[in-house]
């Protein structure tokens, strides 16, 4: 077989392949072979048709399977053996007629990451803060382990709602005297003012006692994910039916084993040391992010289409799921499929840039990955989801996470190698 790459641009190669006649001979008379024995053909027996009938019956049919074996067999073994980096499917053309004794041809044009040698990233200079906790800081987060583990109890008498309640309530909401497509519910729970339900329903409910009913107006904001009730004035009726204060737990050794620690020393010692490795991890993704930024400053080079469109689809992609969640940013409400498009544009194209200086880094620099060091990656995750490792392995092989790991620590080991030269 014979091959011709020419580079149409940095990000764009068209190879011409010739495969010889010998091989397509060889192609042809095994279509006709497993033809012979599955055709119907009026007149024959089945596996006893000649070939010059099959040929005339089956003959363009037989023409298109085998140019397409001969395509899609030697494509991925040229695109392996050249070690062409492809982000695109093929462009085929200049296909050639399947004849006897003939060689076969075709054209693939097809997009490539861009084989660059990055400038300047020995001698960038990060500063990077050192990571520690303050004792505010670890008051503040034990403070708030303790939010997350108060409890509710009844409030007896005659009390007034306040904010920070648990109030059990029956709604019903309408608009323009129709009622609100589920806008209805029976003994909800709700901590007035954690902002679970809006602003204006849960100041509604302040000052309440039990067994009240009460009759308010809720605007509903512009932006507001359902959009038939967008921008709209609408009218509930709330039933008070219970009433609870946020109870939280002393804090002493009791409460220190309840989240898996022996003392409230130990269990200070770990908030610190949980602190700083969060403050630890931000930091470094902020050294990564200007170290990027940097590199894509002073190294300039083509980016293929089709990666920055596959990437640009994903972040909408994303960005859809987010929507569908209701965690919507207020800059995307509105805006259609162009829009978003348009939008991601700009940061798809970073990401490409990123991960093509990475790569070209760490393959300058014949950084690898072990697999015992993606097998340790994947007993931290294991052991944090208290999972065993052959199950997490097992899974992560399967859902193709084993790959994204091993992309991680690549990029790891490149960032530690640059930060390693910086001060």
């Amino acid at each position: 077989m014979k091959v011709s790459i020419e580079d149409l641009s940095a990000v764009k190669k068209k190879v011409v392949v010739e495969i010889p006649p010998e091989n397509v001979q060889k192609e042809v008379e095994s279509a006709y072979k497993n033809l012979q024995k599955t055709a119907s053909i009026p007149g024959f027996r089945k596996g006893k048709i000649p070939r010059d009938i099959l040929e005339k019956y089956y003959g363009d049919h037989v023409k298109d399977d085998v140019t397409s074996k001969l395509i899609d067999d030697s494509y991925p073994s040229i695109i392996k053996e050249h070690k062409i980096s492809v982000t695109s499917r093929p462009e085929i053309s200049d296909i050639s007629n399947i004849q006897a004794s003939e060689s076969f041809k075709y054209t693939a044009v097809v997009e490539v990451k861009p084989e660059i040698k990055v400038e300047g990233y020995k001698d960038i200079k990060i500063k990077k803060e050192e990571a520690s906790a303050t004792d505010k800081e670890i008051d503040d987060a034990m403070n708030l382990l303790k939010e997350r583990h108060a409890t509710f109890k009844d409030i007896e008498g005659d009390a007034a709602a306040k904010e920070g309640n648990l109030a059990v309530i029956d709604f019903t909401g309408s608009i323009d005297g129709n009622p609100i497509k589920n806008g209805m519910a029976s003994n909800y729970s709700l901590v007035i003012g954690s902002g679970a339900l809006l602003k204006e329903f849960e100041e509604g409910i302040l000052g309440m006692k039990k067994d009240e009913e009460r009759d308010i107006n809720v605007n509903f904001p512009e932006d507001y994910a359902n959009k038939e009730l967008a921008g709209k004035l609408a009218a509930f009726r709330i039933t008070l039916k219970g009433l609870k204060e946020k109870v939280l737990p002393d804090l002493n050794d009791d409460f220190a084993k309840d989240v898996d620690c022996e003392t409230v020393e130990q269990l200070r010692e770990k908030m610190k040391e949980d602190l700083k490795r969060h403050k630890e991890s931000s930091e470094n993704e902020r050294a990564r992010d200007e170290i990027i930024k940097e590199l894509i400053n002073r190294n300039t080079f083509e980016v293929p289409k089709s990666l920055v469109e596959h990437y640009n689809n994903y972040l909408i992609g994303h960005a859809v799921e987010r929507f569908k969640k209701g965690m919507i940013d207020s800059g995307e409400v509105g805006l259609s499929a162009a829009q978003l498009k348009e939008k991601y544009a700009k940061m798809a194209e970073e990401l490409v840039r990123r991960d093509i200086i990475i790569d070209a880094i760490s393959r300058s620099e014949n950084l690898t990955v072990l697999d015992s060091e993606i097998d340790s990656k994947v007993k931290e995750i294991a052991e944090r989801r208290k999972e065993s490792f052959s199950s997490m392995r097992e899974r992560m092989e399967k859902e193709g996470e084993i790959t994204y790991i091993k992309e991680s620590l690549l990029e790891e080991k490149v960032f530690n190698l640059i930060l390693s030269g910086t001060k």
